[in-house]
């Protein structure tokens, strides 16, 4: 056995062996996953071939991407949007979607698609989230008392909306600095509690659907059920007018009981100069509240000059509060006791699950979107339905392998088997390739499997009605193997090299579904021509060594 060949059957032993190895966790989970611990299924499934949308299930998103807030970034449409899909890309990496299909469509869409996903609704809001992160001092007191009683007034009638303020520093909230008694009162938590007044006073008209102001949150709370008329009340344009250029009112998350059993939320008066952003947030990370045990809460890292900024704001504003602002809605606003240095701080309160904390800090690392997304369109892609496609696929590619497996064996004998065997070895490193590289198999992608085996085959036709044709010339067995092989292969080249062309061309201008179709034709056309010219002719050639066969079976 010359060198020549002895390397070639090495290297066809090796694919095989390295096939069926590769393929074993696939061929493993096949089988069930009933009575294997959690890490071994973990294992199993990151060595398996991943699966698309149409085979696993999950979801696929649309998102509209706000054009108006594209054009505002400061940076390019295309560098905005760009900056919208590596963030949601940063997002759902974290997530945990292993081979996510995350691409712009248009000008200002994005498709998701996201396969084995097992919590759509948190997914959702994880994608659609902004995520933009502010610190903001509070305007507490007399500021905020007087602020009500001017906007009462002009809804009155009482003052003009343009009117100067230098007149409006009386209070007419009454126990506006109601004790800790009357407080905790408003707030009882008994069933018993006497129900909040919702009527609105003519004289008034706002302050009556507020509460008194509370020190200790350094807002106003507000029943539920008036929060849509104070909502209405301070977009009216006469209130606009009157309300600080320097400041706005900003809802809080937390939610409080109150009287009757009723909840209440809390509104903010913060200061519109931004005190730090969540740019300058390098980490942010899970830990237990030391203060709320056992709830969690979000440590952030800050950049260098984050942290010089955040020590001059909190040294110049001790005694004040610092609002803790996330997509325009008020974490918390803790006390400022002393200056904080280090380039450390943190986000506690208004989780209402652990998994909200970790999302949250999760999305701080990602980074903020640099402009709100809507989602235009949603499907969900059952489990059910990827088992059944992929059932359909498997009964279609043994439907058409069968038939083609008992032509080939009645029309060309034994070197039809050889053909066969051939063809598990096209498919077998086809399908360990996928696995090994991490490539996604899809729906198109098993109709790529299926024109693979059909391209293997006319490989094997080419050289076998080749070979029969130098054996009706009367040639050797051994010369007419020769022969064909060496008058068949540039056909066969050349009709594969032109098919992988037109794969890379589909693969590059393609997306999803045309994307999965030509990685499988692509990796076909590599492992079809190794059978045909490398598997094939090498069991002729060991079959023709030290032996002068007067016919062949072909």
């Amino acid at each position: 056995m010359n060198r020549s060949l002895q390397i070639k059957t090495a290297l066809i032993v090796l694919a095989f062996a390295w096939s069926f190895w590769t393929l074993w966790p696939t061929l493993r989970l096949a089988r069930g996953t009933e009575g294997l611990p959690p890490e071994k299924v973990a294992s199993l499934e990151e060595h398996a071939i991943r699966r698309g949308l149409d085979l696993a299930g999950g979801m696929y998103l649309i998102l509209d991407v706000d054009e108006e807030q594209l054009a505002e970034s400061g940076i390019s449409r295309e560098e905005a949007l760009n900056r919208v899909i590596t963030v949601i890309r940063n997002r759902i990496d974290e997530f945990g979607v292993s081979e996510p299909d995350i691409r712009k469509e248009g000008s200002s869409r994005v498709i998701v698609q996201l396969p084995g996903l097992q919590d759509p609704a948190r997914a959702k809001a994880l994608i659609g989230r902004t995520a933009r992160l502010e610190f903001r001092l509070v305007r507490e007191g007399n500021d905020v008392t007087n602020l009500i009683a001017r906007i009462d007034r002009v809804l009155a009638g009482l003052e003009s909306a343009g009117a100067d303020s230098a007149g409006a520093q009386e209070d007419v909230v009454e126990n506006a600095s109601a004790d800790s008694a009357a407080v905790d009162d408003l707030f009882a938590t008994t069933e018993d509690a006497e129900a909040l007044p919702t009527d609105i006073d003519p004289e008034h008209p706002f302050s009556s659907l507020l509460g008194p102001f509370l020190p200790q949150f350094g807002g106003i709370p507000v029943a539920e059920e008036n929060r849509a008329e104070v909502d209405a009340i301070l977009a009216r344009p006469e209130v606009q007018r009157v309300l600080p250029r320097d400041a706005r009112f900003l809802w809080g998350v937390e939610e409080l009981r109150a009287q009757g059993g009723g909840k209440a939320v809390i509104l903010y008066l913060v200061e519109n100069e931004l005190a730090l952003g969540g740019d300058d947030i390098q980490n942010a990370v899970v830990t237990p509240d030391p203060d709320r045990p056992p709830q969690l809460m979000v440590s952030l890292t800050l950049s260098r000059r984050g942290g010089l900024r955040f020590a001059n704001v909190t040294g110049a504003n001790v005694g004040r509060k610092l609002a803790i602002v996330l997509d325009d809605k008020v974490h918390s606003a803790p006390n400022i006791r002393q200056k904080i240095s280090g380039g450390r701080a943190s986000i506690s309160g208004g989780f209402a699950t652990d998994d909200e904390a970790r999302d949250l800090a999760l999305m701080l690392r990602a980074g903020a979107l640099p402009a709100d997304v809507r989602i235009a369109e949603e499907r969900t892609v059952g489990p059910s339905l990827g088992a059944d496609s992929i059932r359909e696929g498997i009964q279609s590619v043994m439907w058409g392998g069968l038939a083609v497996v008992l032509f080939m064996i009645l029309y060309y004998k034994l070197a039809g088997l050889l053909a066969t065997v051939g063809l598990v070895l096209t498919l077998s490193t086809l399908m360990a390739i996928l696995a090994q590289f991490g490539l996604v198999l899809t729906l198109p992608g098993v109709a790529g499997i299926i024109l693979t085996v059909g391209m293997a085959v006319d490989a094997n036709v080419l050289i076998f009605e080749r070979i029969r044709e130098e054996l009706r010339a009367g040639k050797s067995v051994r010369a007419a193997i020769d022969a064909g092989y060496a008058q068949a292969t540039r056909a066969i080249v050349d009709a594969n090299i032109t098919t992988f062309i037109a794969a890379v061309v589909l693969f590059y201008f393609g997306t999803g579904p045309i994307r999965g179709f030509a990685v499988t034709l692509s990796v076909g056309i590599l492992t079809s021509m190794f059978s045909a010219l490398v598997f094939s002719r090498t069991v002729y050639e060991l079959w023709l060594l030290n032996r002068q066969p007067r016919s062949l079976s072909i």
